[in-house]
């Protein structure tokens, strides 16, 4: 019986022992944990920055296409509404 009590001792100390996470796989968790943590925000930040430059390259191309509908617009001497509209405009220019 004492050997049946020093076995079954034994057994709760190994399986004690060996149901413990070891350093190792401690800090490889951390580890992992740490690059989702740094890829989660780097996407958010990229996420916050899309929308910014989206606007930004959105109001560049508005300005350029109106700076070329201004340049584009010639005006048809044959239309004589144009022609007593720059007539008023040279006019108040002297």
């Amino acid at each position: 019986m004492v050997g049946g009590v020093k076995a079954l001792i034994l057994l709760l100390v190994v399986v004690c022992v060996g149901c413990g996470e070891s350093e190792a796989g401690k800090a490889t968790k951390l580890k992992a944990a740490a690059v989702s943590e740094a890829k989660t925000a780097a996407s958010k930040a990229k996420a916050a920055l899309e929308p910014k430059a989206a606007a930004e390259a959105k109001a560049a191309a508005e300005a350029a296409k109106a700076e070329a509908n201004v340049a584009a617009w010639v005006s048809d001497p044959n239309d004589p509404n144009n022609v007593t509209i720059e007539a008023a405009i040279r006019k108040s220019l002297k």
